[in-house]
Formats: structure tokens, sequence, C-alpha cells
């Protein structure tokens, strides 16, 4: 195959838009950048505005996709533009971190925003995700539990963006292979469908960038 061929092979890949939603400093950053960069940077810094990347994987069947990976500030003066972020979203990751009683708290403000931008949409792969594990836990299993009985829409998963014990690799990886299967009916009729806005790909080029905490 030609690398022209390649290329346009590419940019028909299946695209879906992941976005990270919860209060500042639980991770949201990090389990990105673990992600991507399997690394762990310690002076994380709290997002100002929206941090996007992405990544291509393969599927247990063989196919390829892409995943674009949108990550808000966790701050309230940035709900407004965090809030236009949340529009055309295949999945969505609500983080608190184990460390915070407070994060886990403020869930419920998170879900409500988020569901007030996607009354109208198909379904959403949506994941509750307790980041931090390997610290000391403000949050109990009894608490995770309760909230779970009222939200039974989302799936929970723990993760320590720190430690590469390979959980979010996985993570993405069966949020990817979940997008796959909702959405292969579109494969070969309207690919459109599932395709970032181009609203959200110029954005991607400036979004602001971050402050030290």
């Amino acid at each position: 195959m030609s690398k022209k061929q390649k290329k346009k092979e590419k940019e028909n890949l299946f695209e879906f838009k992941i976005v990270t939603i919860g209060d500042t400093k639980v991770g949201k950053t990090s389990i990105i950048k673990r992600y991507i960069d399997n690394k762990f940077y310690y002076n994380t810094i709290s997002t100002v505005g929206i941090y996007n990347s992405q990544k291509i994987i393969t599927l247990k069947n063989g196919e390829e996709i892409k995943l674009k990976l949108v990550d808000t500030a966790g701050q309230e003066r940035y709900n407004s533009l965090s809030k236009n972020y949340f529009r055309n979203t295949h999945a969505v990751l609500f983080v608190f971190s184990f460390d915070s009683s407070n994060s886990f708290q403020n869930l419920g403000n998170w879900i409500k925003l988020f569901n007030e931008e996607n009354t109208n949409q198909k379904k959403i792969v949506q994941y509750l995700i307790g980041n931090k594990k390997d610290l000391k836990k403000e949050v109990d299993a009894d608490e995770i539990s309760f909230f779970l009985e009222d939200n039974k829409e989302l799936i929970y998963k723990e993760t320590s963006a720190k430690e590469d014990d390979n959980h979010i690799n996985e993570l993405f990886q069966e949020i990817g292979e979940k997008l796959y299967e909702i959405n292969k009916k579109y494969k070969n009729s309207n690919k459109k469908e599932i395709k970032i806005s181009q609203h959200i790909e110029k954005e991607n080029k400036c979004a602001l960038r971050d402050c030290f905490v």
C-alpha cells in the first residue's frame, strides 16, 4: 500500500470523542498523559481552558479507530467554556480523587452539567473513575456503591496515573471496543454520524495554556 493510500485510510478511521470531567487536581490531565505518553509528571499543572490529544488504537478485531481525548478545566469559573466541549461526546469519564472527598461530593454537579448539554444525543458510554488509588482514601467503598446505585449508567473503574499498572491502557481500550460496537453500523453508511465536528477540530489549535498548582 502506498503512503497516499495509507494516509487516506487513516483519514477514514472512526473518530470518537472522549471527555474527562471533574474537579481540578483530581488527575484528569495526568490520566490522559499517562495514556498518551506513558509518563507521570510530578509537576502536574491545572488545566486552564481545554487540553486535547488523540491516539489511534487497534481493536481486538484488527480494526483501527481514533480516540480524541478532551480534558476540561475543573475550576468553576471555566464551566461555561467547558460546557461547549461536552456536546457531541461519545464517551465521558467523570473523575474524582480518592484523597479528596469534595471531588466525590461534586460529581453530581458535573453529571448534571454534562447531561444538560447532551439531552438529544445517542447512547453515550459513561464511566466513573476513582483516581489516585495509591493515596490515602477519603472516599470509602460504601459511598461509591450508594452513588452507583443512583447512577446505574456509570461503569466504575479505579486508576492511578502515578503507578504504571496498565489499568489506564486497559480502560481506554475497553472504551474503544464499546464505542466501536455501538457505532459499527455506521461504518459503511454514514461515517459523519460519529465524526468530531469541525468546531472541535479548530478549538484544538487554540486550547489555552496551563498554570502551575
